[in-house]
């Protein structure tokens, strides 16, 4: 989603908006190499080499960390990585998205009464028609939210002719710069939040407790036959490139005024279910692969400069939130592939009845009444790869002037931004005996940046990180903020550093 809204109303000494959008892009690049792994692949038929599981795997066990000062870097392996995990600890319950809005994007609490009226009719609540004055440079919404459930395939007992591989990956970048100069003192301010769940819940296949105390072999076995691989992968990537850099120089005299350059809503969304068959056991000639990599960057630039009138009331925080969550339902544990079953593997289609056979004497599944067995000749595929950008430029420049100004309302801030990804797997319990190698590994990835001016309202930007940006975006930020806080007072410079403390580092 691509989104160009920088408005400019009356003249004034406004910044370049060419050169804060290629900041921006600097900014972005920058956000990118903070990830754990390298961007992962968008072609399936790289998840069906093991050299290239082999090299993610490799990744999840040595990182990419990065050394850049003032990049904070929070990372759990294994089942380390298993809970809710917000901003690097471990927390009880999940954050929610609605209850941490800023208060320009909450719903009015005010209950409507019924009208009789036509609904054309009721201009009540129209900000159009209200009374006193305001400014809306801010105030937009992007989201980027996918989910998935997926109950596709699963058996209680897995035989795997190859290696069987489980790998996940939840890396999560956020970078703010938010620099203000608002000549009545404070700052927007910027809550960050990075939010990872990761669950496992036990599920025993409830046909095999009805069959506990049961005597003898099935009587009955049906084998569904796939000669290939069996795949189910979902590649998704959802990208919003937002700019609203307004600009206003204005006298504020009229008995209402409202001002209305911001304010915009970004969604993409996508919402995935896919159904399969649970079997009693299921055989695989090849490999066993299962990938989930959730990658989410968010940027937000809100370096605002505001003169005249005063910030909202209400608070103008903006909210940057990533957010990830992977629920199995389903515990796996491993065990050798005994001989009867790797017999019962080697045979083909032309020996069907040599296979029931075998399935039918396996002491397995004694207590059954009939079995019912999927054979795969090739790989069952499973690959969950979804990626989310966000970027928004909200650099404002708004000055008010006039006998009103002094009661205008100003939202310069009170941006949303969300990346949600959310995979649930919906399964039982199973006993996986693969042939070959058995591994399963996790990764939880949290990386941050915030630019933003010191205590004593210098504009050095001293960290190693944003030196690198400057170079890439050929110093634009560096001279954007130098503006910035040459125009500013070191007195205000410092009342716009209190909106620091509501970050969640």
């Amino acid at each position: 989603m691509f989104l160009r809204d920088n408005d400019v109303v009356g003249e004034g000494a406004f910044r370049d908006v060419e050169a804060l959008i290629s900041a921006g892009q600097g900014m972005l690049e920058a956000a990118l190499t903070f990830h754990a792994v390298a961007a992962p692949s968008f072609a399936l038929a790289d998840y069906a080499s093991l050299e290239l599981l082999s090299e993610i795997a490799e990744q999840i066990v040595n990182p990419m960390n990065s050394n850049i000062e003032g990049v904070t870097v929070h990372q759990f392996h294994g089942e380390d990585a298993v809970g809710v995990i917000i901003n690097g600890e471990k927390v009880e319950e999940a954050l929610e998205w609605d209850d941490l809005l800023p208060a320009y994007h909450q719903p009015d609490e005010e209950t409507e009464t019924p009208d009789m009226l036509p609904v054309e009719w009721d201009r009540s609540d129209d900000e159009e028609f209200a009374d006193g004055h305001m400014v809306i440079a801010g105030g937009n919404l992007a989201v980027n939210e996918v989910a998935a459930t997926i109950a596709w395939i699963d058996a209680p007992y897995i035989a795997v002719g190859g290696k069987a591989m489980d790998l996940t990956v939840i890396s999560q970048v956020a970078v703010i710069s938010d620099w203000d100069q608002i000549e009545q003192g404070g700052s927007s301010g910027t809550k960050v939040v990075q939010s990872a769940s990761v669950s496992v819940e036990a599920k025993a296949a409830y046909w095999l407790n009805q069959a506990e105390g049961g005597e003898g072999q099935p009587a009955f076995a049906s084998v569904d036959w796939i000669s290939g691989d069996l795949v189910v992968a979902n590649f998704i990537k959802q990208e919003i490139d937002a700019t609203d850099i307004d600009h206003i120089q204005t006298e504020i005299s009229a008995s209402t005024t409202l001002y209305a350059m911001g304010d915009n809503q970004m969604v993409n969304v996508t919402e995935i279910v896919q159904l399969g068959s649970y079997y009693d056991v299921i055989m695989i000639g090849g490999n066993m692969i299962s990938v989930d990599m959730l990658f989410q960057t968010n940027v937000l630039m809100d370096d605002d400069i505001v003169t005249g009138g005063s910030i909202s009331a209400q608070g103008d925080e903006n909210l940057v939130m990533n957010e990830a969550s992977v629920s199995k339902t389903g515990e796996v544990s491993h065990q050798e592939l005994h001989q009867d079953m790797a017999n019962a593997m080697a045979l083909g289609e032309a020996d069907m009845d040599a296979l029931e056979d075998a399935l039918l004497n396996d002491p397995m599944f004694a207590g059954m009444e009939q079995i019912r067995a999927l054979k795969i000749e090739g790989d069952l595929l499973q690959v969950n790869i979804m990626e989310q950008v966000t970027m928004l430029l909200d650099q404002d420049d708004v000055h008010v002037s006039g006998p009103k100004a002094a009661e205008t309302e100003i939202i310069a801030g009170s941006n949303a931004l969300l990346n949600a990804a959310n995979v649930a797997k919906a399964g039982i319990d199973s006993v996986v005996m693969a042939a070959e190698e058995t591994y399963s590994d996790l990764l939880l990835h949290q990386a941050s940046l915030y630019d933003v001016p010191d205590q004593e309202g210098v504009s050095e930007l001293t960290n190693d990180a944003i030196a690198v940006l400057m170079e890439e975006a050929n110093s634009e930020l560096a001279k954007i903020h130098e503006t910035v806080a040459k125009q500013t007072a070191p007195t205000e410079m410092a009342g716009a550093d209190d909106g620091l403390q509501s970050m969640l580092a």
